[in-house]
């Protein structure tokens, strides 16, 4: 079986850039001068973050062997952070602070329902449906309460995650009703065709990205108080990556595992401690 040499980031390294992004874009919310140029450097740095999380949602959701499961660990990861900021909002009600776990299990949810095609189980859609009425309430009415609940990314986290699983689904019918013909040896095939669908798929993510990223501004420029409507622009950063991602797992121990899911709340709560000792 050939290698492909164009497509050179598995999963494993894709993580290990999400988790990086995310350390620098969290360093500059809590510790940089919005003012400095290097707050708006690192904030853009931290839109690949999102993205890759997103993308790896509908990775999760395809590739799960337990879709019950998969849901109860991001639910469970939601708690534990919600709880934390719940905690830093009774200690200071002036942060905003978002859980990216319940944009997450609202996202997951959703392609949940979609994945297992058993549409008598609408329960599956209660997460989304809930997230975006917090979300437009949130919008209205500014509360810190309700932005609190939000989600980190909102409703345009919600869109990327849901464009990134019909990208998948299109890639998936498009080389079903044109199958790329191949002059190769037969035990070579296959695995030209995986490596074509793979390159669909990544393409049609990007276009995805472009496309919400594209429409978030163009709402942004008309009403200022979009959340964070110029910045998400930035998630375009992100293509490259996505573009080179080869579908494969790489490193994937059990104990690595582990650490990538409990990395987002352990980082969360050594900040927020580092935080407030500084500003004691």
């Amino acid at each position: 079986m050939r290698e492909n040499k164009h497509l050179l980031l598995n999963a494993f390294t894709l993580k290990l850039v999400a988790m990086s992004a995310v350390i620098i874009d969290h360093v500059a919310l809590l510790f940089i001068n919005p003012a400095l140029p290097l707050y708006t450097f690192m904030r853009v740095i931290g839109r690949i973050a999102f993205v890759l999380y997103a993308f790896f949602i509908s990775e999760g959701v395809i590739y799960t062997k337990n879709t019950n499961k998969y849901l109860l660990r991001i639910f469970y990861l939601y708690l534990i952070l919600q709880a934390l900021i719940i905690g830093v909002l009774l200690y200071d009600p002036v942060y905003e602070l978002k859980n990216i776990f319940a944009t997450l299990l609202a996202g997951a949810s959703l392609l949940v329902y979609f994945e297992r095609k058993e549409w008598q189980k609408v329960y599956y859609l209660l997460p989304f449906v809930v997230l975006v009425t917090i979300n437009l309430l949130a919008h209205f009415t500014k509360h810190a309460w309700l932005i609190a609940f939000a989600g980190d990314g909102g409703l345009f986290g919600l869109a990327m995650i849901t464009s990134f699983y019909v990208a998948r689904k299109l890639a998936v019918y498009l080389l079903k009703r044109y199958p790329l013909h191949d002059t190769d040896a037969e035990n070579e095939t296959a695995n030209s065709g995986q490596k074509s669908a793979q390159h669909m798929y990544n393409i049609g993510c990007c276009v995805s990205l472009l496309f919400i990223a594209l429409i978030w501004y163009i709402l942004s420029v008309y009403n200022s108080d979009m959340p964070d409507g110029a910045l998400q622009s930035f998630s375009l950063i992100s293509i490259p990556l996505l573009l080179l991602y080869n579908g494969r797992l790489g490193h994937s121990s059990k104990a690595w595992r582990i650490i990538y899911y409990a990395f987002y709340p352990v980082h969360v709560v050594l900040l927020v401690v580092v935080f407030i000792i500084i500003n004691l």
